[in-house]
């Protein structure tokens, strides 16, 4: 057990099994937010809770899993100590492959020979970054991803080894490229939107990196490190709750506060909870994380929402349909695992076939 005197490590399960929390909030934010993005038929009942709709408290509190997402994204690129242009662009090709077989082996013949759908090169070509959603509704993050990645290296050159330098900088040139962003008319605004996404989110990403470098977690753990389980618990539900109030403030994504304070109430209670299933099933959801991310999108608004929602909203119990829906996503995840290791299979083959193709044959 961590006390407060020692320095506060996140380990990598602790942040593993963090992500597939993250994983299953998206699912839920999704599946329970939006009941404007039910097609016909689908009755979905408006429960209350402390005088406020279901669907309001899940759309704003379960939001928070995008920036848990990017929190880590910021941290684990500090914590690998390879800050590089060239680790970056690696990490992009193997984001872009998953993204890529996704996107071509499910949503493109579902949408042409299940929906009927007529799509020319331009539109599948802008859909390859995500540039263009109308095939998968929820691929933002894969633009955004290539963005963080490649903005990252630039971190280190700015900082100043100082937290609040660093951190009033950098927060400070996000805010103002996307308020700049905001108030600017551009021809081609749609791609503008996408920038001006890239640039919220990025604190996100930031204070993971700052946290890691900074070491602020052992400093967080040093005023919370001997609070009891049960104000662990209450905190992270304070956290929910607060963002369903306060989300920003000046345009500053105030998941910069929330996100690494969740994060560390989460590792808190996972590292003294020491249930194996749990363990094992959150680190399996983290493992099929990005595969759900983009499968999921198969219920929302979009292309395939006729074929497909009706299949999820089987029950009018919110509980239900959640557990449902992960359970029709989880197989198909799978099998894009098996998919993704037989693609790597082809690759190594080929790459050991092509070098020793340009091998010089000593007998000679």
């Amino acid at each position: 057990m961590i006390t407060n005197k020692e320095k506060y490590i996140l380990s990598k399960d602790i942040t593993n099994m963090i992500k597939g929390i993250a994983i299953i909030l998206m699912m839920t934010h999704h599946f329970l937010g939006f009941p404007n993005w039910l097609i016909d038929g689908i009755n979905y009942p408006n429960y209350k809770i402390l005088g406020e709709d279901l669907n309001v408290w899940i759309r704003y509190s379960t939001k928070i899993c995008v920036a848990l997402f990017a929190f880590i994204t910021g941290y684990a690129y500090y914590k690998k100590n390879n800050q590089t242009i060239k680790y970056g662009l690696k990490k992009i090709v193997n984001f872009l492959k998953k993204y890529w077989t996704i996107l071509l082996l499910l949503f493109l013949p579902i949408v042409i020979f299940v929906c009927g759908r007529n799509l020319n090169i331009k539109t599948i070509i802008l859909n390859l970054f995500a540039l263009d959603k109308r095939l998968i509704t929820h691929s933002w993050y894969v633009y955004f991803f290539i963005f963080a990645m490649l903005t990252l290296p630039l971190l280190k050159k700015i900082s100043n080894d100082n937290f609040w330098h660093d951190f009033i900088v950098m927060i400070g040139i996000c805010t103002v490229c996307y308020n700049l962003l905001d108030g600017a008319d551009f021809k081609y605004r749609a791609i503008m939107e996408d920038i001006k996404t890239c640039f919220y989110w990025m604190p996100s990403v930031i204070i993971g990196w700052l946290v890691a470098k900074y070491d602020l977690f052992t400093r967080i753990n040093n005023v919370f490190g001997k609070q009891s389980k049960i104000l662990d618990i209450f905190m992270v539900f304070l956290i929910f709750g607060a963002r369903l109030k306060w989300r920003e403030i000046i345009t500053i994504n105030l998941d910069i506060i929330y996100a690494p304070f969740m994060i560390y109430f989460l590792s808190k209670i996972l590292n003294n909870l020491h249930i194996s299933v749990i363990e094992k099933i959150l680190k399996f959801f983290c493992k099929n994380s990005l595969n759900l991310w983009f499968i999921h999108s198969l219920f929302a608004k979009g292309p395939t929402d006729k074929i497909f929602q009706p299949i999820l909203y089987i029950s009018s119990n919110p509980v239900i349909v959640v557990i449902w829906g992960i359970l029709l996503c989880i197989p198909i995840s799978i099998l894009f695992n098996y998919i993704f290791k037989f693609e790597d299979f082809l690759g190594e083959k080929i790459k050991k076939k092509r070098n020793k193709k340009f091998l010089p044959d000593v007998n000679k």
